[in-house]
């Protein structure tokens, strides 16, 4: 339940970091767009998780009756935005990337060893693997 906290702060820190080093303002106001949608959605799974059952308990304890949610379905449709808001955290630097003065190569480097690069391919691996199923 905490996780969905703390990838809402390491994509926010990210995005803030954006804003401080590239200071057009079409950039902010993307960063600020993506942001928005970062946090609309760590705090749409936050709330879902803590409400997953009724009562709220049930989840931790089975012996008053209750019921809870879909999670299979619930991480289905959880990840589409977050899978969304990595993609743009890597597409906003990479204009970036292309633009240094360096040799060919670096830039590829650059863009091939971006963390998120890593997150995304994880996040669609999760979604295809639980379409699957």
């Amino acid at each position: 339940m905490i996780y969905p906290v703390f990838v809402m702060f390491a994509n926010l820190s990210i995005l803030l970091l954006y804003t401080r080093v590239f200071r057009t303002s079409r950039y902010q106001e993307l960063s600020y767009s993506v942001g928005s949608i970062v946090v609309g959605t760590g705090m749409g799974v936050l709330f879902a998780a803590t409400f997953q059952c009724s009562p709220v308990q049930f989840a931790w304890d089975l012996s008053p009756r209750g019921s809870c949610i879909n999670q299979q379905a619930f991480f289905r449709y959880m990840l589409p935005p977050q899978i969304f808001t990595d993609f743009m955290v890597l597409v906003m630097l990479l204009p970036y990337v292309w633009k240094l003065q360096s040799r060919l190569t670096n830039k590829l480097a650059l863009t091939v060893l971006t963390r998120r690069t890593e997150e995304i391919m994880n996040d669609l691996e999760v979604f295809f693997l639980g379409l699957a199923k």
